[in-house]
C-alpha cells in the first residue's frame, strides 16, 4: 500500500480506509481534523493508534458490533439497527498487529537440549554421563540432542510475521518497536533481520519506495508465504489463523479492487468521539471534580474501579428515575458551579434548537436537546433537596471543530440553565487520544512483568 498516494477527505460516520467506485484509495478522517502539515502516512498512523486504543474499551454487544475478521458475530446488537459502531478489517491489520501476542507464536525450532530419546549410534560420546552396573552396562537418563518444539510449523512463518510487523510499526505507524512488542522486541528484530537476510533484499518494504518496488515486494512475500504453507506440516488451528491473516494482509489490496467501500476502519464514529472527549475531560479536570460520567467507552487503564463505582453510584442517585437509567456523558462539580456536558458528533454545529414538526417523530437532534434539558432538571431537583441554596448549572455541547470556540445559544425565551456549544480541536483530542497507545502498551508490559516476577518474601 503506497500511503503517500492516499487521498485525504473528510468523512461522516464511517472513518478509515475506503475504496471509491473509481478504484481510488481514500483515507476518510473525522470532522474538523486539520491535516495541514501531516503526510498521509502520519494521518494513517494517528487513525490506527486511535482505533487501537478504542478497541481496548470494554464495549458491550448492546452498543458495539463484533469486529469484522476479529470477533465472532453474535445475535446482532445496536449495529444491526444502524445505531451502534462496528469495525471493518479486510486487511487483517488488527489480527496481526494488535490482537496477536508475538510471544505466543511458536514454530518448529530445532535447538540443542536434553532429551530422553537415546541415539544408540552415538552412545559412545556420552559414556562420561552414564552409570554402570556390575556388568559394565551403561545407563543414561538424559543425553544432549536435538529437541523439537511443535507449534506453527516452519520457523519461516514466524520470521515472515516479524518482518511484516517491523515494517508496519517502523515505516507506517512510525512508533517504537519496544512500545509495540514490549520485551519481545529484541527477539522480534533478530527474527525479522534473519528472515530478510535469507529471502529478501535489504531495501524491501511494503511502505517505502515507489509503486513498482512495493508491488514487487508484495509479490515476493506472497510467494514466500505460499512456499511456507506447502512445507508446513502439520497445520493446526493456530497456524491456519495466522496464515489466513497474513494472506489477507498481503493479498487484500488486489482482492478488494472489485468491491468499493470501507476496507479498514470504524462504522459509527460517534462512539470514538465520545471516548476521545471523555479522556480529554478527565485529563483537564481533577478526579474529585467529576461527579459522574458515562464511562462505557473509556479505554481500560485510564481510571480505576473505585472511580467507576463512585461515578455509577452518583449517576443512579441523581439521574435514575421513573424506570429509566439516564446516563449523561459528563457532570462536573467545579466548586460553586455545576456543568452538564453532552458529547455530540455533528457534521455541522447547531446554533439554535431544532424546530419540532407536527405529525413527525422527533429527530435525533431534537432528542439530544430534550435529554440535556432533562439532565439539568434532574440535577437541579437533586441539588435543591441536598445542597444549601441552589448552585448555578451550565449546559454544554462538545462538537468537533478545527479551532476552539465557545458560542452561547441565544433564544427567546432564554435557556435556563444557559446552554453553550463548544467546538473542540479535533486534531488536539485525536493526538492526545492516540498517544494512549504507547502508555497502554507500557502498562500492559509492566503488568505482565509483575505477573512473571516472584512475590517478595516477607
Amino acid at each position: 500500500m503506497l500511503c503517500e498516494a492516499l487521498e485525504i477527505v473528510e468523512g461522516k460516520q464511517d472513518i478509515g480506509l475506503f475504496l471509491s467506485a473509481e478504484g481510488r484509495p481514500l483515507l476518510k478522517v473525522p470532522h474538523g481534523l486539520d491535516c495541514s502539515g501531516l503526510s498521509p502516512t502520519a494521518v494513517f498512523s494517528l487513525l490506527y493508534r486511535m482505533f487501537a486504543v478504542f478497541r481496548r474499551t470494554g464495549h458491550g454487544e448492546r452498543i458495539m458490533a463484533a469486529r469484522d475478521g476479529v470477533e465472532r458475530h453474535g445475535k446482532g446488537g445496536a449495529q444491526a439497527a444502524g445505531k451502534g459502531a462496528g469495525f471493518v478489517d479486510m486487511l487483517a491489520f488488527d489480527e496481526l498487529f494488535d490482537e496477536v501476542d508475538p510471544r505466543s507464536i511458536v514454530s518448529l525450532h530445532a535447538h540443542p537440549g536434553m532429551t530422553s530419546a537415546q541415539d544408540v549410534q552415538r552412545l559412545d560420546r556420552h559414556l562420561s554421563r552414564a552409570l554402570f552396573d556390575e556388568g559394565d552396562i551403561p545407563y543414561l537418563d538424559r543425553v544432549p540432542g536435538m529437541r523439537r518444539t511443535m507449534g506453527l510449523g516452519k520457523q519461516a512463518i514466524v520470521g515472515l510475521y516479524c518482518f511484516l510487523a517491523r515494517d508496519f510499526y517502523q515505516h507506517l505507524l512510525q512508533v517504537d518497536l519496544q512500545c509495540a512488542w514490549g520485551s519481545f522486541f529484541r527477539d522480534g528484530i533478530a527474527l525479522a533481520e534473519d528472515f530478510q537476510h535469507r529471502y529478501l533484499a535489504t531495501d524491501d518494504s511494503l511502505y517505502l519506495g515507489d509503486a513498482e518496488q512495493i508491488k514487487h515486494c508484495r509479490e515476493r512475500l506472497s510467494h514466500l508465504l505460499w512456499r511456507i504453507d506447502r512445507q508446513a506440516t502439520p497445520r493446526d488451528a493456530t497456524y491456519c489463523r495466522l496464515h489466513d491473516a497474513l494472506a489477507r494482509y498481503l493479498q487484500g489490496a488486489s482482492s478488494v479492487e472489485q468491491a468499493p467501500g470501507l476496507v479498514w476502519g470504524v462504522q459509527g464514529f460517534w462512539a470514538v468521539w465520545e471516548s476521545m472527549c471523555l479522556c480529554h475531560a478527565l485529563a483537564e479536570n481533577a478526579d474529585t471534580t467529576v461527579h459522574n460520567c458515562d464511562f462505557e467507552h473509556l479505554p481500560r487503564g485510564v481510571c480505576g474501579p473505585r472511580d467507576m463505582a463512585r461515578w455509577q453510584g452518583a449517576q443512579r442517585l441523581v439521574f435514575s428515575r421513573n424506570h429509566l437509567h439516564r446516563r449523561p456523558d459528563l457532570v462536573v462539580n467545579a466548586g460553586e458551579r455545576w456543568r452538564v456536558v453532552d458529547f455530540k458528533y455533528y457534521p455541522q454545529p447547531l446554533w439554535q434548537r431544532p424546530k419540532e414538526k407536527e405529525d413527525e417523530p422527533p429527530t435525533k437532534e431534537e432528542r439530544d436537546f430534550t435529554n440535556l434539558e432533562i439532565y439539568a432538571l434532574l440535577l437541579r431537583c437533586h441539588l435543591s433537596a441536598t445542597a444549601a441554596g441552589e448552585p448555578p448549572i451550565a449546559l454544554e455541547m462538545w462538537l468537533p471543530g478545527r479551532a476552539f470556540e465557545v458560542h452561547a445559544l441565544e433564544a427567546t425565551p432564554a435557556w435556563d440553565p444557559p446552554l453553550s456549544v463548544h467546538l473542540l480541536q479535533t486534531r488536539v483530542l485525536l493526538e492526545r487520544y492516540a498517544n494512549l497507545y504507547q502508555s497502554m502498551a507500557l502498562r500492559s508490559e509492566a503488568a505482565a512483568f509483575n505477573r512473571r516476577s516472584p512475590a517478595p518474601v516477607p
